[in-house]
């Protein structure tokens, strides 16, 4: 019994938390107007100042992207769980899809040995500043490499090497055969109407939601899309994200 106990207090929190998160993830709908890419060049400055960076260029159809390895925590960051780090710099209440994701990670190997199923994909909005730490943050506390790119990256004119685009980039966290945090920005906007690109658009749109459906059950990767609401993505796409999607609404230190 007491080998028991401890474990079904995880299973049972685990699906407190998956049959709430719907209800605690409010996704407010706004304006479908143009904005810049999320990954602005100081926030590519403060990834090199604060890890070891890798920018991915290597051919004409491959993505840019940026692959970001945690700096060591100290000594008193090593005495806290990685929900406790998160949670002292996070001033509001973390959404309960995100604390999920802590408890996944902070308990991989026994979902893995218990083939626990975990939903590996989370949907992200709120206010710019938020966003930026918490993908900044995130990897950081968790101690996990991060991969870095925006959904405009993967869209060529003549749409050519969309695809293959999007499948490097999926590749390379993949090959790293860990765990890791795939950060995409930007989804929403390649889900505009411009008739230039509305072909390479959809393309790359299909490539991303081929490629969640390929790793639904990989157990390394975990993918957050940030965007400016659920709403702005197309059917196929927001129905990848039923009960995975959470405004953040707390400031950070």
């Amino acid at each position: 019994m007491s080998k028991l106990f401890p474990i079904n207090i995880i299973i049972i929190t685990i699906l407190l938390i998956i049959s709430n998160a719907a209800e605690s993830c409010e996704v407010k709908v706004k304006s479908n107007e143009e904005r810049p890419s999320l990954l602005t060049p100081e926030f590519l400055e403060k990834l090199r100042n604060r890890s070891d960076k890798k920018e991915v260029n290597s051919d004409k159809d491959a993505a840019n992207f940026n692959l970001v390895n945690p700096k060591p925590l100290s000594a008193e960051e090593k005495k806290m769980s990685a929900q406790e780090r998160i949670e002292r710099k996070y001033k509001g209440e973390l959404p309960i899809v995100a604390k999920e994701l802590l408890i996944y990670f902070s308990n991989r190997q026994y979902f893995i040995e218990n083939n626990i199923p975990i939903i590996n994909r989370l949907f992200i909005s709120g206010p710019l500043a938020r966003k930026l730490n918490f993908m900044n943050t995130l990897p950081q506390e968790l101690e996990l490499p991060a991969i870095y790119v925006s959904a405009a990256n993967f869209v060529t004119e003549d749409g050519l090497e969309t695809a293959s685009r999007v499948h490097k980039v999926f590749e390379a966290a993949k090959n790293l055969n860990k765990p890791v945090l795939l950060f995409i920005n930007g989804v929403d906007l390649i889900n505009s109407q411009n008739q230039d690109y509305m072909n390479a658009n959809k393309v790359a749109l299909d490539a991303i939601i081929n490629k969640l459906d390929d790793i639904e059950h990989n157990k390394d990767i975990f993918v957050v899309i940030e965007g400016r609401s659920l709403e702005g993505l197309n059917t196929r796409m927001r129905s990848r994200f039923i009960g995975r999607a959470c405004e953040l609404t707390g400031d950070w230190d």
